[in-house]
Order: C-alpha cells, then sequence, then structure tokens
C-alpha cells in the first residue's frame, strides 16, 4: 500500500512537472520574448518603426500586468487547471494571429493575445505544488518548471536563427509555436490538479499590497520589469540597426541574443540557494548590476560578438 502511493505520488509531481515546464517554455518563452526575438522581421514586413515596436510591447506588457490579477482570482476560485490551459490556449491563439497576419493591427492582437499567457501560467503552479506535492517534492517540481522559460527562449531563439538564414519563413516559426503551445494545452489538462474545493478568499485584501513595507518591493518590480521590456523588445533591433554582428546575417543577431539570454537564464535555478547563503538584499544588488551592465553593454558596443553575448548573458542571469 505504502509503495502504492509513492509510486502515484512520484506520477502526480512528474505530471505537474511536465504540465508546468511546457506552459512556462511558451508563455515566458516566445509568447512574451517573440516580439523582440523577431522584430527585424515584423518591421520589415509591416513597415515598423522603433516607435511602433515600444507601443506594441507596451500594450502587450499591459495584457501581461491584467492577468495576474485575474489569475489571482482563477486560482482561488476555480483551481490552477483553468488558468493555465487558458494561458497555452492564449499563446496557441496568440501565435495563430501572427503567423497569418496580413498587417501591424493583427500582428498587435497576436502579440498582445499570446504575451497575456505568461500572466496566467506561472501562478497557478506554486499553489499546485503546495497542495499536492510534498515539500521534499515541491522545491525540485518548482525548480524544473522555472527552467521551462531559459528553455523556451532558447528554442524561439534557435527557431529565429534559422529564419534569419533563411532557412524558414518567420511564419512557420509562428506555426510551430502554436504547435507546442496547442501541446502544452494538452499536457495541462492531464498534469494540472484540478483542486475541486475552493479556497477561501477570506484575509485577502488589497490592503496589503499597498503598506509601506510594499513600496520597496513594487519599486524594485517596477524598475527591473522596465528594464527587461526595453532589453527583450529593443536589443536585437540595436544590433541590427547599426550592422549587425560580423559575418553574421542582419537578422541573426536576435538568435544570438535570446540563445545566450535563455542558456544563462537557467543560472534563476540556484537563486533559492544563493539567496540562503547571501541573503535577498546582496542577491538583489548582483541582480541590478548585471541588469545595467547589460544595458550598458548593448548600448556602446553592440557590434562586438564577445560583448554581446555578455550582455544577453548577463541580462539572461539577471
Amino acid at each position: 500500500m505504502q509503495h502504492c502511493r509513492t509510486k502515484n505520488a512520484l506520477n502526480s509531481a512528474a505530471r505537474l512537472t511536465i504540465a508546468g515546464f511546457l506552459a512556462t517554455a511558451i508563455g515566458f518563452g516566445p509568447a512574451r520574448v517573440g516580439l523582440g526575438l523577431f522584430m527585424p522581421q515584423f518591421a520589415d514586413e509591416f513597415g515598423l518603426s522603433v516607435a511602433d515596436g515600444g507601443h506594441i510591447a507596451s500594450i502587450a506588457f499591459s495584457a501581461f500586468m491584467v492577468a495576474l490579477p485575474i489569475t489571482a482570482i482563477f486560482v482561488f476560485r476555480l483551481g490552477p487547471r483553468t488558468p493555465v490551459i487558458l494561458a497555452c490556449l492564449m499563446a496557441c491563439a496568440g501565435s495563430v494571429l501572427v503567423a497569418t497576419a496580413s498587417n501591424a493591427t493583427m500582428l498587435t492582437a497576436g502579440i498582445v493575445i499570446a504575451g497575456s499567457s505568461a500572466g496566467l501560467c506561472w501562478t497557478p503552479f506554486n499553489d499546485a505544488a503546495r497542495h499536492s506535492l510534498t515539500e521534499d517534492r515541491r522545491n525540485t517540481a518548482l525548480s524544473i518548471i522555472a527552467t521551462g522559460t531559459a528553455t523556451g527562449v532558447v528554442i524561439a531563439g534557435v527557431l529565429s536563427l534559422f529564419t534569419g538564414m533563411g532557412a524558414i519563413h518567420w511564419r512557420h516559426a509562428w506555426w510551430a509555436f502554436a504547435g507546442i503551445a496547442l501541446l502544452a494545452a494538452i499536457v495541462a489538462w492531464f498534469g494540472t490538479p484540478k483542486l475541486e474545493q475552493r479556497q477561501s478568499m477570506k484575509g485577502f485584501a488589497l490592503s496589503h499590497f499597498y503598506g509601506r513595507k510594499a513600496w520597496p518591493l513594487h519599486t524594485l518590480a517596477l524598475v527591473f520589469g522596465a528594464t527587461n521590456a526595453v532589453f527583450i523588445t529593443f536589443a536585437a533591433k540595436r544590433i541590427a540597426d547599426t550592422g549587425g554582428l560580423p559575418s553574421l546575417v542582419s537578422d541573426g543577431a536576435s538568435a544570438v541574443v535570446f540563445i545566450s539570454y535563455g542558456i544563462l537564464g537557467l543560472v534563476g535555478v540556484a537563486a533559492g540557494r544563493l539567496v540562503d547563503r547571501f541573503g535577498l538584499s546582496g542577491v538583489l544588488r548582483v541582480i541590478f548590476a548585471a541588469a545595467a551592465l547589460s544595458m550598458v553593454l548593448i548600448a556602446f558596443a553592440p557590434n562586438d560578438w564577445i560583448t554581446v553575448i555578455a550582455a544577453s548573458a548577463f541580462h539572461g542571469a539577471a
């Protein structure tokens, strides 16, 4: 009997981990960074300026912000499965819109719908892990789920590289993203627990988020969010506009940026241990220093291979 319970617990942990890995890979991978990754191609196809790219990114990140509190309500009322499946389906629908876009308006709609999926797909897994996994399996599962982000960015970067080399059209890459998102939705249906019993929202008050102690958190989040939005939207465009990287097709710069970004993003798995050893304040100082350095390097040396890879690595790790 004990053996059966252990086996069931392992199977449950594995299903949840795989579902979370795929959902975050698509939601925080191509769905969230796809605009910056394919910005050179979008600019050529639809005549977008840097300002246009900024407007689209602003709308997409606003949708992401709106999705976050909605997700909290979904999780409380419906359990984690519903928002995760919805996130994957939105990533799928948004990717299809981008792949079939005939004008900038249709492209914007697709980017915004796909981008908002990231706001729906991460938080539910914290809740699911807390309710359905033992503590020893919970941390491992959440660490693996978190690596989905970096993996998704790397896969998107590789497809972008193939696009820049002329091996595939950028629309085919977005059809691939749609297929991965649909697969993630199916896996989420079987892997994410429904948690039939509704949770009480008693004690859940917005006033808790506006106290004096919360403002440093809000400030840090705002600064890093703005910095990250600028980097993932415009870093590749900055490189392409200044002549690209030597011996590389002009549209290949975005692939270099995001592959480096994604690979070093795997460092995030160790964030908890680093905080335990050096303290939250110390780790935050290093994170912001790395993010700032990445912006400076891209600004002043956008055509040097080592500098671009270092800048992308610093930002991905941050």
